[in-house]
C-alpha cells in the first residue's frame, strides 16, 4: 500500500508532521521517496517562458503558426504547439510530466482576449 507522508528533515532525521497520518506498523520497513517542493512563483515561471520563446522558438514557429497555442517547459526549453492551449500543455506533459508550463498564442501579446461591455443599471 502507498502512502504519502509529510515530513521534515531535522537533525539527521525525518521527522513526521502529522504522526496521525501514519499507518505503518511497528518495525515495518518504508521507502522514501523525496520530492522537490515546487520551483518557481507563477511571475518567474511567465518570465523565464517570454525569455525563452523570444530567444528560442519564436523564430523556428511564429511565420506560420500565428493564433496558434504554443507551451512551454520553463526548466528545459522543450515544446509543444497546437491550437488550444489544453492541448498543448497536455501534449507536453505526456513527455515531461514534470514540465512547468508556459503558455502563448504565438504573433500576440496575451493568450485571451477580453471583451469589456458597459453595463447598464437602468431596465
Amino acid at each position: 500500500m502507498e502512502q504519502a507522508i509529510e515530513a521534515v528533515f531535522e537533525n539527521g532525521m525525518f521527522k513526521v508532521i502529522d504522526p496521525s497520518t501514519v499507518h505503518v506498523a511497528e518495525g515495518q520497513k518504508v521507502r522514501l521517496v523525496l520530492e522537490e517542493p515546487p520551483g518557481y512563483t507563477k511571475e518567474e515561471i511567465a518570465r523565464r517562458g517570454k525569455d525563452i520563446y523570444e530567444r528560442n522558438i519564436q523564430s523556428l514557429i511564429e511565420a506560420n503558426n500565428k493564433g496558434r497555442i504554443v507551451a512551454i517547459d520553463v526548466i528545459t526549453g522543450e515544446f509543444e504547439l497546437a491550437d488550444s492551449a489544453l492541448t498543448s500543455a497536455s501534449q507536453l506533459r505526456a513527455r515531461l510530466p514534470e514540465a512547468e508550463v508556459f503558455v502563448l498564442r504565438v504573433g500576440y501579446p496575451a493568450l485571451h482576449k477580453t471583451r469589456l461591455r458597459s453595463v447598464s443599471n437602468s431596465k
